[in-house]
């Protein structure tokens, strides 16, 4: 537990104190200039579907979820215990139209939108360490406020990349009332969990604390797969007054895994899809359709990694904020920010059938990765008149990455080769155990950013928003220096929107939003590519949004479509094979979600998604050509997805909840040659509760579905999901 140690220790040894003068009495504070909202009803909380809720992911205009022209999900605190969500990814899979999976090095992904990986930026609290693919941890639940989610373009909000939406992690704060409460949780496959955390006012009520940590240890069902995770979060918060106040938080995570990358797909052979040949022999991915491919159950408890494999990661994120009210009409914000991000793996994670043999090919994955972002943020509200609010500011950063690999070289037949029922842990030849510098980059931000609010009429919101980038990228390759890059780019990207108020309640919204992004991340990108066009996206959408039943029903429901150009291809010119930047992806979408509270002990929720994902222009090199994808559905994009959730208190103190999450089948290539099938998971709880602590029993797929939730290495490898397990959990609260 070192670093929850020096969480602790960081987090009051230092706290930043602003001269008193600063602040402005509390009356001149400025009155915000919404439309008033009437509250009808008390809600039990935890619904994800919170229309009065406020929205930082989406906006720096200060408006609650209703009140903006985009598609808002919010998986609070409440939501997060009611529903048992271990992890950050758990939280986010509850949103409407958000899919999610763990990848090698136990890596989370996130689907939206008919687009994945890079095209979902990844915040925690508001901060974008670096792409999805690099910096994407599993985060454990408890430690957090609340999950945000924005369906759409966010390169307004967070620079480059974003097409599809964002996921905002929001760490707790100090709250000025005392709050306590801890968990623990003991589960199937020796999952062992707990957490503390501490919260309330000192100094007579100016300032207050925060001081959350969590701890994993669970063995997992497959063989050689524990998982050890500790979380640490606390701050400082001082509000002399109503117009100022000021913060200092430090959240850091450590853990050790010895990571599982899930089963190879069995084949017995395969069928070139140019030539109609069938052939015994490992598949060419691209071209071949596989015959009689499957999973096999009897394997799910089977480790192919390596005997000495190891993941650890580590992740720090400090900020200081300033929240100044200087006059009734303006107000200065500020937040800076270093994050850092350390990972270190040795792993086998590529296992292969070849049918041929009668064996699994593997490989060996040595990555060491040093990240650090340096950042500040500083914008100024300012109101001028009741219907008009303008919101202009500056973000600045400088992240740094560091990337290690294996050492060169082939690696023997006893590593690579292995049975298929019978794997043989087998460790690291000696000559493959030190890592080499890989590559080395720097990324500068400098951006100025505004958004306005404007009224026009009563019931009338007018919403638009510009942003412009002005990146300097610059990348050292040790291993091919050929590939090394030292380029600029400028990206603008803008948001329009209105939002009518036809009656109390009922919300209209239309929107036009942009998006700008590489067409491979800056950390690996090499000279040719950086030459390329950034990828460009734009989606319009429109919804409604909806208060029903005296405040006790919620619903949403949005249209959108979606285009991304300029993404990579490849095409032949004079027998040489070029990459251009001139295919398209497309989507377009419905999604519908409600939350109902038809008496005080009964809670239901349910949202779907339809979802019609392909690519346009789009062309690939494979071995003897040019393949054209016109037409396919990108890799891990399902038709469909819904949740539905009910919690009923059915007599004084004993409470049930059921869960259910529906995901369509998806394909796992850009060929459209391997296919995952749908799956449907059951969870269900049941709890009795006191006014101070929950007992509960909780068991998860209850149907005991096999499934993947993600296709790996372009579906020759399956990462299947957790079997029927069941836990008993207690929450204490005071």
């Amino acid at each position: 537990m070192p670093l929850i140690r020096r969480v602790c220790t960081g987090a009051v040894a230092v706290f930043t104190v602003l001269p008193a003068f600063a602040a402005t009495p509390a009356g001149e504070r400025a009155a915000e200039s919404l439309d008033p909202v009437t509250v009808r009803a008390t809600r039990l909380g935890g619904e994800t579907v919170r229309l009065d809720a406020p929205a930082t992911v989406a906006s720096r205009l200060g408006l609650a979820t209703r009140d903006l022209p985009l598609s808002v999900s919010i998986v609070d605190r409440e939501a997060i215990r009611l529903r048992g969500h271990r992890t950050a990814l758990e939280a986010a899979n509850s949103a409407v139209g958000v899919t999610g999976g763990i990848l090698p090095g136990t890596v989370p992904r996130f689907s939206m939108r008919g687009f994945t990986d890079n095209n979902v930026t990844l915040l925690r609290d508001g901060i974008r360490q670096n792409t999805m693919a690099q910096s994407s941890r599993p985060v454990d639940a408890f430690v957090l406020e609340r999950v945000e989610v924005l369906k759409g373009p966010a390169s307004i909000m967070y620079g480059e990349g974003a097409v599809a939406g964002a996921l905002n992690y929001v760490s707790r704060e100090p709250r000025f009332a005392p709050e306590a409460e801890g968990y623990l949780l003991l589960g199937r496959y020796d999952d062992r969990r707990g957490g503390l955390a501490l919260t309330g006012p000192f100094a007579d009520g100016r300032a207050a604390y925060q001081f959350a940590a969590s701890a994993i240890d669970a063995e997992g069902y497959v063989d050689r797969n524990r998982t050890r995770q500790y979380s640490g979060s606390a701050g400082l918060a001082w509000r002399p007054s109503e117009a100022f106040s000021t913060g200092l938080y430090l959240d850091a995570s450590d853990e050790d895994v010895d990571a599982w990358f899930g089963l190879p797909v069995v084949y017995d052979a395969v069928i070139d899809t140019r030539t109609g040949a069938t052939a015994v022999r490992r598949a060419a991915i691209a071209t071949d359709r596989l015959v009689n491919a499957r999973v096999e159950r009897d394997l799910r408890r089977l480790n192919y990694n390596l005997a000495d494999s190891f993941t650890e990661a580590r992740n720090v994120y400090a900020r200081w904020t300033l929240d100044w009210r200087v006059a009734p009409a303006l107000a200065l914000r500020n937040v800076a920010y270093v994050a850092t991000h350390d990972v270190d793996w040795r792993n086998s994670e590529n296992y292969v059938w070849n049918p041929a043999a009668s064996r699994v090919e593997r490989d060996l994955f040595w990555i060491h990765r040093d990240d650090r972002i340096v950042g500040s943020r500083t914008s100024l509200e300012w109101s001028p008149y009741e219907s008009v609010r303008l919101v202009g500011g500056v973000d600045a950063s400088e992240n740094e990455l560091f990337r290690g690999t294996r050492a060169p070289g082939a690696l023997p037949a006893s590593l690579v080769n292995v049975s298929l029922t019978a794997p043989v842990p087998v460790e690291t030849p000696a000559a493959f155990r030190p890592f080499v510098p890989q590559g080395d980059a720097t990324i500068r931000t400098l951006a100025p950013f505004a958004e306005v609010l404007y009224r026009p009429l009563p019931g009338l919101r007018l919403i638009a928003g510009v942003r412009h980038d002005a990146l300097d990228v610059r990348r050292i390759d040790f291993l091919t220096p050929a590939n090394s890059v030292e380029r600029s780019y400028s990206p603008t990207t803008g948001r329009l929107g209105a939002v009518w108020t036809m009656r109390d309640g009922l919300n209209l919204y239309a929107s036009y939003t942009t998006a700008a992004e590489p067409v491979l991340q800056f950390v690996s990108i090499s000279a040719a590519q950086s030459a390329l066009s950034l990828q460009r996206g734009r989606q319009a959408e429109v919804g409604l949004k909806q208060t029903l039943a005296g405040g006790r029903l919620d619903w949403t429901l949005a249209a959108y479509a979606i285009t991304k150009s300029n993404l990579l291809t490849t095409a032949v010119i004079g027998g040489q094979t070029v990459s251009q930047t001139v295919g398209e992806q497309e989507s377009k979408g419905l999604e519908l979600a409600a939350a109902w509270r038809p008496m005080d002990t009964l809670t239901l929720e349910a949202n779907a998604a339809w979802t019609e994902a392909e690519f346009a222009r789009f062309a690939e090199t494979v071995a003897g050509g040019v393949l054209v994808r016109d037409g396919n559905t990108p890799p891990n994009v399902p038709t469909w997805v819904g949740n539905v959730f009910a919690r009923w208190e059915f007599a004084p103190r004993f409470a049930a909840a059921l869960g259910a999450r529906y995901v369509g089948a998806r394909y796992a290539n850009n060929a459209n040659l391997i296919r995952l099938d749908a799956f449907t998971t059951l969870d269900a709880a049941v709890e009795y509760a006191t006014s101070a602590w929950t007992v509960g029993l909780r068991g998860r797929n209850l149907t005991d579905e096999f499934y993947a939730d993600w296709a790996i290495n372009q579906g020759l490898q399956q990462r299947v999901g957790d079997p029927r397990s069941a836990e008993v959990y207690l929450q204490v609260r005071w």
